[in-house]
């Protein structure tokens, strides 16, 4: 990335591109991601020639999603650097909140589960029902299992050996 002018038909991919951390699992979809960024753009283009400098804008806009995401949640560790702007603090006591709802919020359980999994990107923290999750706060999650009651139990097969089995 220091080069002033790089090879025409230099295109790096992959983890020369970036390193993620491979505890986020997103290695496989960014790499997906990637290749259909690029072969959209090469359509696009019509040639390869002289393409490469615009592929490389790309290839980072696909990254970037992994990358806020991997290195805003590795904040989270002792050792990580915490020299972090006002934006990014904030940014994370967000998240924060959004974890501290997903016992009892479907949106925010969603949300996070398809971010993690490179389906919806990081914005979509900032849909309605996950902003209304978070302003809200956490609530008391239930007790246990839902317990089996008269509209219940005929719905659900009981197992061989409890009380009220065939």
């Amino acid at each position: 990335e220091r080069l002033r002018r790089w090879p025409d038909g230099f295109l790096p991919l992959g983890d020369a591109v970036c390193a993620l951390n491979p505890s986020y699992g997103q290695g496989m979809s960014v790499a997906a991601q990637t290749a259909t960024a690029v072969e959209e753009a090469l359509a696009a283009a019509g040639t390869v020639r002289g393409a490469a400098a615009g592929l490389r804008r790309v290839v980072a806009r696909a990254v970037e999603p992994a990358w806020q995401i991997a290195t805003s949640a590795d904040l989270a560790y002792p050792w990580a650097k915490q020299d972090s702007d006002l934006r990014t603090k904030v940014a994370i006591r967000y998240l924060y909140r959004i974890l501290a709802v997903c016992p009892t919020s479907e949106a925010a359980s969603r949300v996070l589960l398809d971010m993690n999994q490179m389906v919806a990107p990081p914005t979509a923290v900032f849909r309605p029902r996950v902003v209304a999750a978070a302003v809200r706060g956490p609530r008391r999650a239930p007790a246990g299992p839902p317990l089996r009651g008269p509209r219940t139990a005929a719905r659900l097969p009981v197992p061989a050996g409890e009380p009220g089995s065939p």
